[in-house]
C-alpha cells in the first residue's frame, strides 16, 4: 500500500490513503528510516452505512389552530447510521472525535438556483458526528390553486435541485430528531435520525374537485467534522414522500349526488364543509417519479 504525503496543503505530517482502500478499516502503521523503526501508529478509514430501521405509517387528521383549519397527511421513517469500523468508537486507544463540533456545518451558497435554502442550517449539528439530510420538492398543481395566502410565499413552490455541496444538509435546521452521540447507549457505534414530513391542505384553499400533490425527495447522509472541516462519510440514502390531497364536500364525498354517504370528516357536528382528504399518498425508499 502506498501513502501520499502531504495530504493537507504542504503539511508533510499528513498522509492520504488511496481511494481503493476498503472503508471502515483500522490500519496499523509503522515508519522506518532504513531498517530502524522510528514511529508506530494507527490510521482509520471511517465510513457510515445507513439503513431504514422503523416506519412511521401515513396518517391523516384535521387540525384547527391559530392559522386556521387544515388537513394534514404525515408519515416517514427512522434511520440508523452504523459507523465503521466500530472500533473507532469503542477502542480504548481511539481518535478524539467525541464532543461538540468546532465549526458550524455549511449552508447553501448564495446564488444556488432551485434549491431550498432555510436560514438556520448552522444549528443542524452540535457534535462532530452528525446525521443530516438534503431535500428537493415539486408541486403538481393541475387546478392552479393559490397556496401563498395560507401557506406563505415560497412554501408550496418548486425547489427541483439538491444542494451542490455534498455535505450541505438543507433539511437539517435542528438536532431535535437526531441522536448524534455514538459513544453512549442506546446507539453505541451508530447515529440515529427520524423524519416525518407532511402535506397540508387548508380549508380556505381550492374548491371541491381540486387536487394537488407535494413531492418531497430526500437524501440522508452522515457527516463528520475533522479539524474544522466537514466530510461526508456515507453514501446518500434516498427516500421520498408524495402527499396527494383532493377536496370534497362532506355532504357528498363520492360526488355521486347521493347524500346518504355524507360524513363529518372534520368532526364539527355537521356535514356541510368542504374538506381536503388523502388521495393516495405514499412513502418509498427511492427518488423515483419526481
Amino acid at each position: 500500500m502506498t501513502l501520499e504525503s502531504p495530504a493537507v496543503g504542504e503539511d508533510r505530517q499528513t498522509v492520504k490513503f488511496p481511494r481503493s482502500m476498503q472503508r471502515g478499516t483500522k490500519i496499523p502503521l509503522r515508519l522506518k528510516i532504513g531498517e530502524e523503526q522510528c514511529w508506530e501508529g494507527v490510521g482509520w478509514v471511517v465510513s457510515a452505512e445507513i439503513t431504514k430501521s422503523d416506519d412511521y405509517p401515513l396518517a391523516t387528521r384535521v387540525v384547527r389552530d391559530d392559522t386556521g383549519e387544515f388537513t394534514e397527511v404525515i408519515g416517514g421513517f427512522r434511520f440508523l447510521h452504523a459507523i465503521h469500523p466500530s472500533t473507532v468508537i469503542t477502542d480504548t486507544d481511539r481518535p478524539s472525535l467525541h464532543g461538540s463540533n468546532t465549526k458550524s456545518p455549511p449552508t447553501v451558497p448564495s446564488g444556488e438556483v432551485g434549491v431550498l435554502a432555510p436560514g438556520f442550517l448552522r444549528l443542524g449539528a452540535r457534535l462532530k458526528w452528525d446525521a443530516s439530510r438534503q431535500i428537493r420538492q415539486r408541486i403538481v398543481n393541475p387546478d392552479g390553486i393559490d397556496f401563498a395566502p395560507a401557506h406563505g410565499p415560497g412554501e408550496y413552490i418548486d425547489y427541483p435541485n439538491y444542494p451542490s455541496g455534498d455535505v450541505v444538509g438543507n433539511d437539517d435546521e435542528s438536532t431535535r430528531d437526531e441522536d448524534n452521540d455514538p459513544y453512549t447507549e442506546p446507539d453505541i457505534g451508530k447515529l440515529r435520525d427520524d423524519d416525518t414530513p407532511n402535506g397540508i391542505g387548508y380549508s380556505t384553499e381550492g374548491v371541491v374537485g381540486n387536487s394537488f400533490e407535494l413531492r418531497l425527495h430526500f437524501r440522508e447522509f452522515s457527516r463528520l467534522e475533522l479539524d474544522g472541516n466537514w466530510y461526508r462519510i456515507s453514501a446518500y440514502f434516498p427516500w421520498r414522500a408524495h402527499f396527494r390531497l383532493r377536496k370534497l364536500l362532506e355532504a357528498d364525498p363520492d360526488g355521486d349526488g347521493n347524500p346518504s354517504d355524507s360524513t363529518d370528516i372534520n368532526a364539527d357536528n355537521d356535514t356541510e364543509d368542504e374538506v381536503w382528504v388523502d388521495n393516495g399518498s405514499e412513502l418509498a425508499l427511492d427518488n423515483e417519479d419526481f
